[in-house]
């Protein structure tokens, strides 16, 4: 040892007295062999120490992984939200290993990946499987056409879950497996799946978590997959993969959810609300420009049968339903099995329904015969049998369709109502002709403007039914702004060709749903004053409205204290005409639930209210 550089390490020996004398094999340990034992082991665990806190500060700044046998991450438990840094060791429970974890063992860590975003890739796969199977729910399937079948869906919502009643030929592992794979294989799913994470439970926490901190988690966690996603797609040649689909449509339903606001407290959600995440969805403003990609990638690849991941393709149809419905625009995507198809295996109708639902829809039987109306007619009987369906699944009986066949029946009959025409064209003979040289008239189809007219208010109407009902959005999506705007022009139109004289109850039925769907707009207030009218032109109601007002006058002279005479009357005549309403309307497309039946009635308390005022 050089001099000036040796550390000299006293230490004390003093044997016990009454130690044992070492056996001939062994031999004593002198003073200096055990100092210097003492030294290299008080030398090695300060190389320890100083090892392991180097380790930590790296794993605190995800610099490296963590070390074998060793989990950074902390158990997740599940449908909880994230509690703060500070406290939630405290707070996690401890569940099996490698129960609800995507990679339980830290097997495929990417290098400078912070355990937070490994937590919510978790928690997004097991957001998107939910969604992916639900996509899957009851997915018709052809003759001999097993391998089509999807799996057997698992609950979405708290509220409500899914029974299957078909038989599964793919399980959850699956969807499990196809996921795991897509992120491995691509940076940009891997990205994409934690941010829709991240953003779902971000929408869950509300104000009990950290918005500021989730907000700045949200925007880095986007940053980071749309540079991926740019940087698979310049290196795209050939078909688009899967795994590119997914990161794309992922991002494209999640496209503002950096910004999205909490929900409601205390919001009560229905079945067909809750059972797709619509009011989660519909919250969030999607990016047309992952959309337009989507459509002619999936085009360039062959179309939505080319796609081969289990779930991806229902996934990307319903997805272009939803956002086709939100802009009432035709589909991009054409259906993965004819409506027919789910229809055929529809339970026959209880023969116990009500009085109401018995007339369901017999209004339309005048349309019926009509030229160019067949295609139209089918779908509002497609209606009519899902909302006896959702009635009897709501009322326990056991011939009652599953809501998977619910679900499915709605989604495609909603693609079949986007695409129906929204003009219609009818053939004329030279009797109707505007001119007179016309002499092959018979052949040429021209516009009828009557039948056109009440083709768009019956295609109209029934959209905003199953707004209210079968597929319902949240009115921040705009569908209602836009509805409500078409549904006035439309009625106007109606209105000018005078066809309250001879479709009165028609128009009444439709314009009582215009007056629902908007709500909290500015066009509230002409669909009360076409009320105003309409109790003018229906016997029914002129006449009760006759004897109403009768009896508030003779009410109104007995008594002294007119005000109270007046609000009686209004009330009386508001409760004594809603029934007869509510039954015509029931001829028609109607729902005895709150969400059409309850906001139907608060609307004709207040068409009622400002009729009297104006009276």
């Amino acid at each position: 040892m050089a001099a000036g550089h040796t550390n000299v390490f006293f230490v004390p020996y003093r044997p016990h007295s009454k130690s044992k004398k070492p056996s001939s094999g062994e031999p004593a340990i002198s003073q200096q062999k055990h100092a210097a034992r003492e030294y290299h082991r008080k030398a090695k665990l300060e190389r320890l120490a100083k090892l392991n806190a180097i380790h930590n500060r790296d794993a605190r700044s995800a610099s490296e992984s963590p070390p074998p046998g060793i989990s950074s991450r902390p158990p997740l438990l599940r449908n909880k939200t994230f509690p703060e840094d500070d406290i939630r060791n405290r707070t996690f429970a401890v569940f099996d290993v490698g129960t609800g974890v995507l990679d339980p063992f830290n097997a495929c860590i990417p290098s400078g990946v912070p355990s937070y975003a490994l937590d919510i890739l978790d928690y997004g796969r097991s957001n998107l499987e939910a969604g992916i199977s639900l996509c899957l729910a009851h997915y018709p399937v052809a003759p001999g056409a097993a391998a089509s079948s999807l799996i057997r869906p698992t609950a979405a919502s708290k509220q409500w879950t899914i029974a299957s009643s078909s038989n599964s030929v793919l399980s959850e592992g699956t969807i499990k497996t196809a996921l795991l794979a897509c992120a491995m294989q691509s940076r940009a799913a891997f990205w994409s799946i934690i941010f829709a994470g991240a953003t779902h439970n971000a929408y869950i926490q509300g104000e009990t978590g950290n918005p500021s901190r989730n907000r700045t988690l949200l925007l880095s966690y986007k940053t980071q997959a749309i540079r991926e996603l740019n940087v698979e797609i310049q290196e795209l040649q050939g078909p688009v993969s899967d795994e590119l689909l997914l990161a794309i449509i992922t991002l494209a339903a999640h496209g503002s959810g950096e910004q999205l606001e909490p929900p409601p407290q205390g919001e009560n959600l229905s079945a067909l609300q809750s059972v797709q995440s619509f009011q989660y969805y519909g919250r969030m403003q999607s990016e047309a420009a992952h959309l337009k990609a989507i459509c002619h990638l999936v085009y360039q690849k062959g179309g939505l049968h080319t796609v081969k991941m289990p779930g991806l393709a229902n996934a990307l149809a319903l997805a272009d339903i939803f956002y086709a419905f939100q802009d009432m625009r035709v589909p991009a995507f054409p259906l993965l099995a004819p409506t027919s198809l789910i229809m055929s295996t529809w339970p026959a109708s209880s023969t116990r329904l009500t009085p109401s639902l018995k007339n369901l829809a017999s209004g339309f039987q005048d349309l019926e015969d009509v030229v160019g109306f067949a295609p139209l007619m089918q779908i509002v009987n497609n209606a009519r049998l899902i909302t006896i369906g959702f009635d009897a699944y709501l009322s326990g009986l056991s011939s009652a369709p599953s809501l998977n066949q619910i679900v499915w029946a709605r989604n495609f009959m909603t693609h079949d109502l986007l695409s129906a025409p929204s003009e219609l064209l009818v053939p004329y003979s030279r009797t109707v002709s505007s001119s007179p040289q016309d002499n092959d008239s018979s052949s040429i189809m021209v516009p009828s403007s009557p039948l056109r007219s009440l083709h768009n208010l019956v295609r109209l109407s029934t959209m905003a039914y199953t707004l209210i009902v079968l597929f319902p959005v949240p009115s921040v999506a705009g569908i209602h702004g836009k509805l409500t705007r078409e549904l006035m022009l439309a009625l106007d139109n109606c209105t000018v060709l005078e066809l309250w004289a001879t479709h009165s109850r028609l128009l009444l039925w439709s314009t009582v749903l215009g007056g629902v769907i908007a709500q909290n707009t500015s066009l509230r207030p002409w669909f009360t004053e076409m009320i105003r009218q309409a109790r003018t032109k229906i016997p029914r109601l002129a006449l009760l409205n006759a004897k109403g007002r009768s009896r508030s006058k003779s009410r109104h002279s007995s008594h002294s204290v007119s005000s109270v005479s007046d609000d009686d009357g209004t009330d009386g005549d508001s409760d004594a005409l809603w029934p007869v309403v509510k039954g015509i309307c029931f001829r028609f497309l109607w729902f005895d639930g709150p969400e059409c039946d309850g906001q139907g009635r608060v609307f004709w308390g207040e068409a009622c209210d400002d009729t009297s005022k104006l009276a």
